[in-house]
């Protein structure tokens, strides 16, 4: 796993609380939630509402902390620490960055699950 993208210990520490199954229902959760909030927030940034996409960033920051998503987690966090008065191109591509954090994410998070189960 890429200690970049995603940090293993946040699926050992889920683990430990619940087992193999409370993995999977987090990070089914967090990952639909994610997924959401992506929508959201592209669908903001078309609309050049800074404050949808904060809102969209927020919960995201939430939802990547909570599986060890730490790229993801910080890019929404460093999106959230910029104004809100950002430039239309901006907010797109604090969008597109983050969809691609997500699907490598995503990526190796079911692969790490899948090596537990």
């Amino acid at each position: 796993m890429s200690s970049e993208s995603v940090d293993p210990s946040a699926l050992e520490r889920l683990h430990a609380l619940g087992g193999a199954d409370f993995v999977s229902e987090m990070l089914d959760l967090a990952l639909r939630n994610i997924g959401e909030q992506l929508a959201h927030g592209r669908a903001a940034a078309s609309a050049n509402d800074a404050k949808g996409v904060a809102i969209a960033l927020h919960s995201i920051a939430g939802s990547a902390g909570n599986i060890g998503a730490v790229e993801l987690e910080n890019l929404a966090r460093r999106g959230l620490a910029q104004d809100e008065r950002a430039e239309h191109a901006s907010l797109q591509d604090d969008v597109v960055q983050l969809e691609k954090a997500f699907a490598r994410a995503q990526a190796l998070l079911r692969e790490a699950q899948s090596g537990r189960e």
